[in-house]
C-alpha cells in the first residue's frame, strides 16, 4: 500500500490523499475514508493524526471490522502515518538555516519561534502555535517550544529583577 499526498508546502494544506494498493476490498475501503477524511485539511487540523481516532471515524463509516480484517485497517493506518513522516523528513531535508529547525511539520526554526516570542511577548506554546503554526503539527516539538519559552521567559525575569 502507499499514500501519495500533495501538500502545499506554505500554507501545509493537503492538497490532494490518493493512495494506491492491490489489497483487498477492507484496504481500498479504509484507505478511501482516510484520504477523503484528510484531503483539504492542513496538517495542524490533524492533531497529531491519533490512530484511535481515525480508526473510529473509518468503523463508523463502514462499520466494525472483524477480527481477522483489522490488520487491514491498521496496515491502511501505518501507511498514512509513513506518508506523513516521509513529508517531515523532506521538510527537514529542504531547511537550511543557522538555527535549529525545531518544528518539522511546519518548517519552523527556533531563530523563528525566538524571535515571535520576543516581538509578541508570548508566553505558551499555544500562543506561539497560533503565531507561527509550530507545534500544530504531530506535537513532538511542544516541549521544545516550551523549553524555548522557560528560557526566554526567565532571561526576561533576570533583567527585571537586576534594574
Amino acid at each position: 500500500m502507499r499514500f501519495t499526498l500533495q501538500i502545499e508546502i506554505e500554507t501545509k494544506e493537503i492538497i490532494e490523499a490518493k493512495y494506491q494498493t492491490n489489497g483487498c476490498g477492507y484496504l481500498i475501503a479504509s484507505a478511501d475514508v482516510l484520504a477523503e477524511e484528510i484531503a483539504g485539511k492542513k496538517l495542524f487540523e490533524l492533531h497529531g493524526l491519533d490512530k484511535n481516532v481515525l480508526q473510529t471515524k473509518i468503523e463508523t463509516e463502514l462499520g466494525e471490522f472483524s477480527e481477522h480484517r483489522k490488520h487491514c485497517l491498521q496496515l491502511c493506518l501505518e501507511t498514512l502515518q509513513n506518508a506523513f513522516a516521509d513529508f517531515r523528513a523532506f521538510q527537514i531535508e529542504e531547511f537550511s538555516g543557522e538555527k535549529a529547525l525545531i518544528c518539522t511539520c511546519f518548517g519552523v526554526s527556533e531563530e523563528t519561534i525566538e524571535k515571535l516570542v520576543k516581538t509578541n511577548l508570548l508566553e505558551t506554546v499555544e500562543e506561539v502555535t497560533d503565531a507561527c503554526n509550530a507545534g500544530g503539527g504531530c506535537g513532538s516539538c511542544q516541549p521544545l517550544i516550551q523549553e524555548i519559552l522557560d528560557v526566554l521567559n526567565e532571561k526576561n525575569y533576570d533583567i527585571i529583577e537586576n534594574s
